[in-house]
């Protein structure tokens, strides 16, 4: 489903994303599959966030660890970042390529 469409004006919530369906409401061929594309891709980076989404949160420990053991931050904080920007850089999740994420250094004995 599309979540909003303006259709000659009019704004439409929860169109089906099918053709025949928009060609119906009012738009044209091309119109209708700029739709449908754009609500694949919407849809294709909700996936990559909704995938991204804990590993954001483990993220934020391993800084938060990182800075507790007085450790270098800069990997973990590289690695976020990596993980935030991974949606400016892919477009399908079956694409993506994860960061390595950064191993905390272990405590001595």
């Amino acid at each position: 489903m599309i979540k909003k469409l303006i259709v000659n004006g009019e704004t439409l919530i929860n169109v089906p994303a099918v053709k025949s369906v928009l060609v119906e409401l009012g738009l044209t061929d091309s119109d209708a599959d700029k739709a449908i594309t754009d609500h694949n891709s919407a849809k294709e980076l909700e996936a990559i966030r909704a995938y991204r989404a804990p590993l954001l949160i483990e993220a934020d420990y391993l800084v938060n660890i990182a800075l507790d053991n007085g450790a270098d931050i800069a990997p973990y904080r590289q690695y976020r970042q990596q993980l935030r920007d991974i949606t400016q850089t892919y477009q399908t999740l079956k694409d993506v390529v994860w960061p390595q994420k950064p191993l905390l250094p272990q405590a001595s004995a």
